[in-house]
């Protein structure tokens, strides 16, 4: 059978491990002379490309789907599922339109996949199924060491927008904060929507994080969803001061109704 490699490695993999690149085609022209196959050539994404753009987006992707539509190859082999695949859905949506269509087979070492036999079509259903799972069950437990960190009023990533760090302890900031209770306000007790609040806030020259002039409808969708998780931290009294105890108003739960409007 004749195959097309295809070596893809994150940014972060380069950083880590330069020489990733390098191992990668050595590995797979050893595993189709082991199995032999003719290993037509290698098609390296040596750009950092990440795995969540679909195959068709990424420069080399295109170029091994190409080769593959012109019959210049019966497959594609790679180290590992996720360097062709972000997901569940994009694996199984190219292995129904693009593999199985054109009589096409995947092969990937680390999984031992081979799609050009039932067990390896099989193979491949079970191990996508258990990638998505994965992920899953990381992003649950990133979710709930975020929530405890919240909970304790620490500091993790990014500042939330109306809180400071003192030293290392997330604290409201007063100015900001009154900001914050008013974006969250219009969105809640006066249903404006994120559009016209965006108006809002641009008019009022009250500039965005980043310190641009307009904010992000994503940002202010965040800012809105993680409101509740924010409201018990102490307010910071400034340079040097200790923090004032928690105003009573924050003491509500993550599902509590906005605040009245600052001005």
């Amino acid at each position: 059978m004749r195959l097309i490699g295809y070596v893809r490695v994150s940014t972060d993999e380069q950083a880590r491990a330069g020489h990733s690149l390098a191992m990668q085609p050595e590995r797979l022209a050893a595993y189709c002379l082991a199995h032999q196959h003719v290993l037509v050539d290698v098609v390296i994404e040596a750009d950092g490309v990440s795995g969540s753009l679909p195959l068709e987006r990424r420069p080399g992707g295109r170029d091994v789907l190409r080769r593959l539509k012109a019959g210049e190859a019966d497959g594609i082999v790679v180290i590992r599922l996720e360097r062709l695949f972000r997901d569940m859905l994009d694996g199984l949506l190219f292995f129904r339109r693009t593999a199985r269509r054109g009589g096409l087979a995947v092969h990937s070492l680390a999984e031992h996949v081979d799609t050009s036999t039932a067990a390896g079509r099989l193979a491949l259903n079970v191990h996508l199924l258990m990638a998505d799972h994965d992920r899953d069950k990381g992003a649950e437990r990133t979710a709930e060491v975020m929530q405890g960190l919240r909970r304790e009023g620490k500091v993790f990533g990014h500042v939330p927008y109306g809180c400071v760090d003192v030293d290392g302890a997330l604290r409201r900031d007063p100015v900001r904060w009154a900001v914050r209770e008013d974006i969250v306000a219009m969105h809640r007790a006066q249903g404006l929507s994120l559009a016209t609040i965006r108006s809002v806030l641009r008019d009022r020259r009250i500039a965005a994080p980043n310190g641009g002039a307009l904010w992000a409808k994503s940002t202010l969708a965040e800012l809105v969803r993680t409101h509740g998780s924010l409201v018990h931290l102490p307010v910071h009294e400034g340079d040097g001061g200790a923090p004032l105890a928690p105003a009573p108003d924050a003491v509500a739960s993550t599902g509590e109704q906005g605040h009245a409007t600052r001005h």
